[in-house]
């Protein structure tokens, strides 16, 4: 079982691109549960190294007691040891790992990073982990994924990879069954491995407020409790969504 199940819920997520100039000013702003600083798909490829750079040079500060973690490259991009190695210390609360496919590789993750903790000090397990299913391969393995760690504190569902790899039509307000069928396998991975309830992902549309409002309720019915934000004009809905009985 999970370490982290009995930690406070992070209802709200916000995403924040890593080469953004501002980040460690949003992250200082508080209004958000916890922050994703993203090295992924939100940064485009003539930003890595510097978005590498400046998380590593943010996170060598102290967050305050923020929930800070950073959406890293999945596995098979050959990029993960190099991005572990910059940003892995005391301000990192954790690791999102996008496109898991195998608990096998949650386990060579948790194995790297408790190299890094020991190396820099601190107690293994001290990182958390997150793991976004994307893709069919993840959905088929959730259940082993779940398990996988101690370090694991929830799930996250991508509906838009999924999406695209399932070969569906573009999602409206109303989710095709099949993604559907995911994210209520999610829950029960979830609550099997002890786990904290699965979070939603991002709502890219700023001021598409009722998608964001119909699929974070249908969501919450289902289980999940809470929802990654690209905006942060998102976070009061979100926030209001998931709280409210």
């Amino acid at each position: 079982m999970s370490v982290t199940v009995e930690q406070p819920l992070l209802i709200t997520m916000l995403m924040i691109p890593g080469h953004t100039p501002d980040a460690a000013d949003q992250v200082v702003l508080g209004h958000a549960d916890a922050y994703i600083l993203d090295l992924e798909d939100t940064v485009p490829p003539e930003a890595k190294h510097d978005a590498v750079r400046a998380t590593g040079d943010l996170l060598s500060g102290d967050q305050g007691g923020r929930v800070v973690y950073v959406r890293v490259h999945p596995v098979d991009a050959g990029r993960l040891e190099t991005e572990l190695d910059a940003i892995v210390g005391p301000s990192l609360t954790g690791i999102n790992l996008p496109k898991v496919e195998s608990a096998a590789e949650i386990v060579a993750l948790d194995s790297r990073l408790a190299v890094l903790e020991e190396a820099h000090g601190l107690p293994i397990g001290h990182t958390e982990i997150m793991a976004t299913i994307e893709t069919a391969r993840g959905v088929l393995h959730m259940n082993e994924i779940a398990a996988a760690s101690p370090r694991l504190r929830c799930l996250c569902v991508g509906v838009g990879d999924l999406t695209r790899d399932l070969g569906l039509e573009p999602q409206g307000a109303d989710l095709s069954p099949a993604i559907v069928a995911a994210q209520v396998k999610a829950v029960f991975a979830s609550a099997a491995a002890g786990l904290q309830p699965p979070h939603d992902s991002t709502h890219a549309i700023e001021d598409d407020v009722p998608t964001l409002r119909h699929r974070a309720q249908a969501t919450r019915a289902l289980g999940f409790r809470g929802k990654h934000a690209l905006h942060a004009s998102h976070l009061p809905i979100i926030t209001e969504i998931y709280t409210t009985p």
